[in-house]
């Protein structure tokens, strides 16, 4: 909330930035201005940069990460934020290797 009142206060209307960055990139498209790339950039070649050789290691933790979860009957958070992050990024037109540094940590 405080965060929201000071992008109110600082544009000088009620703003909301996380729906003003969805509005921009996503539901209009602009962020195509400055080039697209397919939908699975982030997971086919960006996040196999920077696993390299790691990368099947990731994808089988991911496996056994969301089965322990699925036989524990428990809510996977790790997991699902990734995920989430990673879709929500990759219906962005545009895709720069550091856009999912922040997720690398939770990988």
């Amino acid at each position: 909330m405080l965060s929201i009142l000071v992008d109110s206060i600082y544009y000088g209307k009620f703003t909301v930035v996380a729906y003003n960055f969805y509005n921009f990139n996503v539901a209009e498209g602009k962020s195509a201005l400055f080039g697209s790339k397919p939908f699975l950039t982030y997971i086919t070649n960006f996040m196999l940069d920077e696993w390299n050789i790691l990368y099947p290691v990731l994808i089988v933790g991911i496996v056994i990460n969301g089965k322990y979860h699925k036989n524990k009957r428990t809510f996977p958070l790790f997991l699902s934020l990734v995920l989430a992050y990673l879709l929500s990024f990759s219906l962005i037109k545009h895709k720069e290797h550091r856009f999912i540094l922040p997720i690398s940590a939770f990988c």
